[in-house]
């Protein structure tokens, strides 16, 4: 007994901790990138983004660029004149021109022009002039358009534009002993708001701009705020650049420190600076210090190296002790973390430190010596991220050597043997894992606010108007805090107008629960008697309905409508074909998934079409039925037979939904007709399925379509779709046909898993409008050389009329869901629209001058305002110029007078 104790406790405790992982986790997802899947090497050294959008990294074979789909590689070849040293690329840093500066692992430094797509040895015409070789140490690249190379001697200044336009002055070199630098080595290069550069060397630092630097004071670090330079001095003093008076200002630190480590601007008129004794801030606007000690009781480390300020008034603050240090500037409440020893990778190397938030505001964490994890600010803990919240063993911990945050805010990583992208999605939708395999099957919210679940497995749970469990209804009518099943497999509720609960089950009939007491019901069970024609005419039972007139209808899987009738002395008998409904269509109709009253009338959806009858009649026999179903030839009929679910949202209008055929709109006042009229909806118009389980209205008057994976949200007033998948909800979700509900402003939907609890408020699509690139030309099929995304237009000679053009929008999050246009304007008014085809093909181009036009959809599918455009121009033949066609016209006249000429000297003879 004592081991079924244990196991209980132990199960019940892994069931609560997949609970809370899959309650709080991020919603992410998660791309590899390796040599097998086009990666020029496996170790990714460094990964950038230059300014047109493009994703660039240095491998040990070259250098390599990303535009969502193809993956392109640049190096040395044989004898192809290419000057790299070394196809083994260290540091790559972008300039404003979008060309990329790349450092070799033997310290040499090259310019890749990505227009021509050739490496430039900068330097060589200086090391051959001055019979010497330049190690390279940093590479700065402003903003401005100016990049500072840093080698052992001094440096030089590179000013882009200049070199594009190949002016003898483009490149400057700088060192103390040409008189332009104070000092012999260069420390930092920083470009100020106002474009000023500054360098900071051993002694002293130099500003070319309009500003000027009193003195040689030396300076090891620095940073800007709200345009004023903060400086800390060689012997740890803090000042800051007054630029009307042309001055240093000292700040006196009230606080003994023994090294500044680093100085940063945290925002907020905020600087920080990381001392080897604790952090100091400076507080701009009130001239005041503080001083945060920043040890614990498990962190002795007063050495502070680097701080982050996350939007939660945080700052996330790295020591010289393995792990990070928390603290909240509002509570002064101090909190240490560490990456516990069974969670870190196992791995050669360790990952480099970070914090970054991501695009949905949570706060991510690379601790020292540890792994990535989030941020849950309600726990105030760090947790991993688990790629299946079912399984506790899917930890995802990599090793992060280097990492980017794109401009979408997806996090690219690279290690020593794969590159990888995770990117994030709103958290709206938690899943509760309950008896995982087994369909929930039905839902109801009672009058007391409770919900009520049933499952394939037979459980119904019940839960609180709180959210905690209220217990499990057994068979003999008691909520226990056990899970003992009901052993019945429920699948729908309903709650009449007296507060009895109805249950259908699967094979066993009706349930009717009636409260005497707390936690107490009395059971009644109703179900098929052979020999007893007033009994159900199934024990399968899919719908129950009480319509205006408080009458219960029930729907049966294979026995077709029952109505429940109960006489004077209080008897329950239950009508339907095989007694008083003689209307009901024989050996039809006879399986019902769903019943519905609208206005006067009831709806039935079976799965072989509609039927509907009036609710106002004396006596069952004298009930009509009116069949409505698929004709063929008849566009406004029903689009399918097999109908899931009928829905009457807030503008009483009325959908039926079905299993093939989308979703069916009423548009027939009148619904006593076997012609009723509809609209119909489907994948044509932008539904993600036409296999529909149900459909729901939330708070805000959306509609929520339920398929088999996924949600559309659906906008009737202008018949459009926002359709959210799998991306969207943790992992791959099936959905069951159980009819949701609203519940505390959420949406909750059964599943195969258990619970889905989504928040429509929070479930909402990207607004990110993707830059446009032209990847690739061909003409006459043959591939073109150049980079054909800096074209300003294309000019075609006469024998190139064969012209494709390849092109990609640069949204990183899912490029395979990007959708694409296309149109030559001149030629074309209309788009054509490709889905993901990323190419437009043209033959047989006549002369004439064109627009080519390029629009997609971001990665949500959202049509966005990003047309790229690109001049055309087709030169014409001589044959197709003006010219020949005057030639043409001369010869005519001169053919037309020759005629003329010999008919008149014809007539003279």
């Amino acid at each position: 007994m004592r081991i079924l104790n244990n196991t209980t406790t132990f199960l019940t405790s892994i069931l609560l901790f997949i609970a809370t992982i899959a309650h709080a986790q991020p919603v992410c997802q998660i791309q590899h990138y390796s040599i097998y899947n086009g990666l020029p090497q496996r170790t990714v050294v460094n990964i950038v983004q230059d300014n047109k959008d493009f994703i660039w990294f240095s491998t040990w074979n070259g250098l390599g660029k990303y535009d969502g789909y193809t993956f392109k590689n640049y190096k040395a070849y044989p004898g192809d004149g290419c000057t790299l040293t070394s196809n083994r690329l260290y540091s790559i840093t972008p300039n404003q021109h979008g060309d990329i500066w790349c450092q070799t692992y033997d310290s040499r430094v090259y310019l890749f022009d990505s227009h021509r797509e050739k490496f430039i040895d900068i330097l060589q015409p200086f090391e051959k002039k001055n019979q010497t070789t330049h190690v390279v140490h940093p590479i700065y690249a402003l903003p401005k358009g100016v990049t500072w190379i840093v080698c052992e001697k001094g440096a030089y200044r590179v000013d882009e534009q200049a070199l594009k336009e190949q002016s003898h002055d483009s490149i400057l070199f700088y060192h103390s002993e040409t008189g332009n630098l104070p000092g012999k080595s260069i420390s930092n290069v920083l470009q100020d708001t106002d474009g000023d550069e500054w360098i900071f060397t051993n002694e002293g630092v130099r500003i070319i701009g309009k500003k000027k630097m009193p003195g040689n004071i030396v300076f090891k670090s620095a940073c800007e705020n709200n345009g004023k330079m903060y400086l800390v001095s060689a012997n740890n003093r803090l000042a800051f650049y007054n630029q009307s008076s042309e001055q240093l200002q000292f700040q006196k630190i009230p606080y003994e420190y023994t090294g500044l480590n680093n100085i940063q601007n945290l925002g907020k008129d905020t600087i920080g600076l990381s001392t080897e004794n604790g952090i100091i801030l400076y507080y701009i606007q009130k001239k005041e210090f503080e001083y945060i000690d920043i040890r614990t009781a498990v962190q002795p480390s007063l050495n502070a190296q680097n701080i982050f300020r996350d939007s939660h008034h945080n700052l996330w603050i790295f020591s010289e002790e393995p792990g990070v240090i928390r603290y909240n500037l509002e509570t002064k409440e101090k909190q240490y973390y560490r990456t516990p020893s069974e969670d870190m990778p196992k791995a050669e190397r360790q990952s480099k430190e970070g914090v970054f938030e991501d695009a949905q505001g949570t706060l991510w964490v690379i601790p020292r010596s540890g792994c990535l994890n989030y941020y849950d600010p309600e726990s105030r803990q760090l947790k991993p991220y688990y790629t299946d919240y079912n399984d506790p063993k899917t930890k995802f911990t990599p090793v992060v050597l280097r990492y980017l945050l794109d401009n979408q805010k997806n996090f690219w990583y690279t290690n020593s043997y794969e590159m990888g992208k995770i990117s994030f999605f709103p958290n709206a939708c938690q899943v509760r894992p309950l008896d995982y395999g087994y369909d929930t099957r039905a839902f109801l919210k009672d009058s007391r606010n409770n919900l009520w679940m049933a499952n394939k497995k037979g459980f119904i749970r019940i839960f609180n108007n709180d959210g905690s469990l209220k217990g499990y209804l057994t068979p003999s009518g008691n909520i226990s805090p056990q899970a003992i099943p009901f052993s019945k497999s429920i699948y729908c509720f309903m709650e009449d107008d007296r507060g009895s609960i109805w249950m259908g089950s699967k094979w066993d009939g009706v349930f009717k629960l009636e409260q005497k007491g707390a936690g107490h019901y009395s059971i009644r069970r109703f179900s098929h008697e052979e020999g007893n024609p007033y009994s159900l005419s199934s024990n399968s039972i899919y719908s129950i309905h009480q319509d205006s007139r408080k009458r219960i209808w029930i729907g049966t899987y294979g026995g077709g409508l029952n109505l429940l009738d109960e006489t004077s002395e209080g008897e329950i008998r239950f009508l339907h074909s095989k007694n008083r409904l003689k209307g009901y269509p024989k050996n039809k109709y006879t399986k019902i998934r769903t019943i519905k009253e609208v206005g006067q009338a009831i709806l039935i959806g079976t799965t072989e079409g509609l039927l509907t009858l009036s609710g106002d009649f004396n006596q069952p026999e004298d009930i009509k039925f009116y069949p409505n179903v698929r004709v063929p030839d008849v566009a406004s009929s029903l689009c399918s037979n097999d109908v899931t679910y009928i829905y009457t949202d807030s503008k009483k209008r009325t959908y039926v939904l079905t299993f093939t055929g989308g979703i069916n709109q009423i548009l027939s006042e009148n619904l006593l007709t076997d012609q009723i009229q509809f609209k119909t909806y489907t994948k044509q118009d932008g539904l993600f399925s036409d296999l529909l389980l149900a459909m729901i209205e939330d708070l805000q008057n959306n509609l929520w379509i339920i398929s088999e994976n996924a949600l559309s949200k659906f906008n009737p007033d202008t018949g459009t779709f926002d359709n959210y998948d799998k991306r969207y909800m943790q992992k791959e979700i099936y959905f069951s046909e159980a009819a949701p509900v609203i519940w505390h402003d959420h949406l909750i939907l059964g599943t195969e898993a258990g619970i889905m609890e989504m928040d429509p408020a929070k479930l909402s699509k990207s607004s990110y409008t993707p830059r446009i690139a032209f990847t690739g030309l061909r003409i006459q099929g043959v591939q073109q050389p150049q980079d054909i995304d800096r074209l300003k237009e294309l000019k075609l000679q006469p024998a190139e009329r064969n012209v494709t053009f390849q092109f990609a929008a640069l949204d990183y999050v899912d490029p395979t869901a990007i959708e694409y246009a296309y149109r030559l304007k001149g030629l074309e008014s209309q788009w054509n629209e490709v889905d993901n085809n990323r190419t437009a093909n043209y033959i047989n181009l006549p002369p004439g001058e064109y627009e080519l036009q390029i629009r997609s959809t971001n990665s949500d599918g959202v049509w966005t305002e990003n047309v790229r455009s690109l001049p055309v121009i087709v030169l014409p033949t001589f044959w197709e110029t003006y010219w020949a066609w005057a030639l043409y016209v001369l010869l005519f006249i001169l053919f037309t007078a020759t005629i003329v000429y010999i008919l008149n000297s014809a007539t003279l003879l």
